[in-house]
Order: structure tokens, then C-alpha cells, then sequence
């Protein structure tokens, strides 16, 4: 189950995952990522430095980022930044496999996730698909999610 909340979600809880969706051309610029960037600074460089140079860099993985008593999860789960050939840029596959490797790390470190609704903003998925995606893979672990 999702606990929705407003205001701050990382706040929220003992260990802690922060979760969301970038694409795997290394664009950092608008969005989510901007606020992310901004509060653990940093985090935007260590993620084009996993693209460039880890073989684990590609679509439904997961760079992991630890920050000053956070993981910052990078779901890879956009090939590409919309466009107006590809307004919908989120691969639904690609962010079921994130989950399931985000269900077993915060199950591993018995941490809560915390997440923006992912995959809806510039990757122009749809929430009534996604959330049932996250109660599917992150409920099975008995995993506390929180979602602005």
C-alpha cells in the first residue's frame, strides 16, 4: 500500500530510499531531478559518471547513490527525454524490472521508499498503471512506500 503525503517524504522514516525514473541519454535538467540535484548535490554527475563508464548502465537497473543517510535509486526506465515523435518516453517493462530490484534492495537494507509519482510527469506515464506496478512488486516484501 502507498502512503500519500504532502510536503516532504524523505522526512519520513528510519532508512530510506528516495526513487525515480531517468532516462538513459544522461539528461539531468528538468523535473524531479532538478529538486534531487538541488537538496543532495552531486548526485547529477555520479549519475552520468554510472552511464558513462559501469556496463550495469542500461534500461530496468537501478544506480544507487548513497547520500548523507539516503540511497538515492536512479531508475533507469526511459531509453530516451520525450519528444514530439516519442511523447511518452517511460518503458513500462523497464521500470517493472527497477521495481523488482528496488523491492529487494529496501528489503535487504529494511528501508522505506519514498517517491514523487514516478514515471508520470516527462516521462508521460499513467498513474492507474503504475501504481498498481508498485503495490505489485513492492507490497510482496512488505515495503513502506511514501508518494507525494
Amino acid at each position: 500500500m502507498i502512503t500519500y503525503v504532502v510536503g516532504d517524504a524523505a522526512a519520513l522514516g528510519g532508512i530510506k530510499i528516495l526513487a525515480h525514473v531517468v532516462n538513459l541519454k544522461g539528461y539531468w535538467g528538468k523535473g524531479f531531478v532538478m529538486a534531487v540535484e538541488e537538496r543532495w548535490p552531486g548526485t547529477k554527475a555520479a549519475y552520468r559518471d554510472f552511464l558513462a563508464n559501469s556496463e550495469h548502465a542500461k534500461l530496468g537497473r537501478i544506480m544507487f547513490c548513497p547520500y548523507n543517510g539516503i540511497v538515492i535509486a536512479n531508475m533507469i526506465a526511459q531509453e530516451d527525454i520525450a519528444r514530439r515523435s516519442n511523447p511518452n518516453p517511460l518503458d513500462y517493462q523497464a521500470l517493472e524490472s527497477c521495481l523488482g530490484e528496488l523491492a529487494n534492495t529496501a528489503n535487504y537494507l529494511q528501508a522505506s521508499i519514498h517517491m514523487p509519482r514516478i514515471g508520470t510527469g516527462l516521462a508521460g506515464g499513467d498513474w492507474k498503471k503504475i501504481e498498481p506496478l508498485i503495490t505489485k512488486y513492492l507490497n510482496k516484501h512488505d515495503v513502506t512506500i511514501y508518494s507525494l
